[in-house]
């Protein structure tokens, strides 16, 4: 929507687009596989370390995963 309109710059698709001479295509693969390669260090994180640490500490590391949902949503 926002390359429609003409709001280059504006997120980390148009930026790569434009930094990289990527196309759409291109730019949205890199992006999605570059947020699987976050998520499943997130993941391998919140497993090794929630046997070993406090309730809030363990709140605090499954808000985060909260966080990154709300984004995509």
């Amino acid at each position: 929507m926002e390359q429609s309109r003409g709001l280059i710059g504006n997120n980390i698709v148009t930026v790569l687009m434009n930094e990289n001479q990527m196309t759409l295509q291109e730019a949205s693969d890199y992006v999605g596989v570059h947020c699987n390669a976050l998520l499943r260090a997130y993941l391998t994180a919140r497993e090794q370390l929630s046997g070993t640490l406090g309730p809030d500490a363990t709140r605090f590391i499954y808000g985060i995963g909260q966080w990154m949902i709300g984004n995509l949503v």
